[in-house]
């Protein structure tokens, strides 16, 4: 959900997410992200855990034992910052309990989190498929409706088979 710049702002400077009506406390450090642009992460993406603030769904995560390409968006951001979304998505053992370095660009590391155990899967709630829609296509805008459609299908517990 963190590809569409609006969603991932809501992060950075606090306040009502739209797409989900939770409020955020936003980071301590409001500057704006000083780049931002795509990234190809070496692991399946997949959605786990029943209920989140999207309502009732999947939220994704990384399968760290399965290699892959999961669309992504990297923002140049402080470690302060990072340190703070982190908190802000959950560290506790059923959310976001690792963080994991892909590679380096221009000598920054690139940093995602995700859980350390496999989650259970399942469909994500409407309201969040379309953001990460959303976000593919503001990331993404050569890829087409049907190619996202099909990447979908291969995200565990993405859509209905």
């Amino acid at each position: 959900s963190n590809m569409l710049s609006e969603r991932f702002m809501t992060y950075i400077k606090g306040g009502i997410c739209k797409f989900n009506g939770k409020d955020y406390a936003g980071c301590r450090e409001k500057t704006p992200p000083k780049d931002k642009r795509p990234v190809t992460i070496p692991y399946r993406m997949y959605f786990g855990n029943q209920k989140s603030s999207w309502g009732r769904g999947g939220v994704s995560f990384l399968n760290l034992n399965l290699s892959g390409e999961t669309l992504g968006r990297m923002y140049l951001i402080t470690k302060g910052q990072f340190n703070d979304i982190h908190n802000q998505e959950g560290k506790s053992h059923n959310w976001y309990n690792k963080a994991i370095e892909l590679g380096k660009y221009q000598g920054n590391k690139i940093m995602t989190i995700t859980n350390s155990q496999e989650r259970t899967h399942y469909n994500p709630s409407d309201a969040y498929r379309e953001v990460i829609i959303k976000g593919i296509k503001e990331t993404y805008p050569m890829i087409s409706d049907a190619c996202i459609y099909k990447y979908l299908l291969l995200c565990k517990g993405a859509v209905d088979s």
